[in-house]
């Protein structure tokens, strides 16, 4: 099986959304959530991809909140 078959990395993903939220809770505002199009402008994963990441880890590693339009937040990080 090809590496590109198997997805992406989850231990990946969550160091991306991991330092996207420490770079929100570190600006002067400290950011509420960051939004998964947040997150995939940070990284090689596609906004679907950060998306599925986080609903599945949803109750494992992140609160979130889903949006009516599809968009998801992080509300915190474990």
């Amino acid at each position: 099986m090809d590496l590109d078959d198997a997805g992406p990395d989850r231990n990946r993903l969550y160091d991306l959304v991991k330092l996207k939220w420490d770079e929100a809770q570190s600006s002067g505002t400290r950011a509420e959530s960051v939004s998964d199009e947040q997150i995939a402008e940070g990284g090689p994963y596609s906004v679907e991809q950060i998306r599925e990441h986080l609903l599945a880890e949803e109750h494992d590693r992140y609160v979130v909140k889903r949006q009516d339009d599809g968009t998801v937040h992080v509300l915190s990080v474990q």
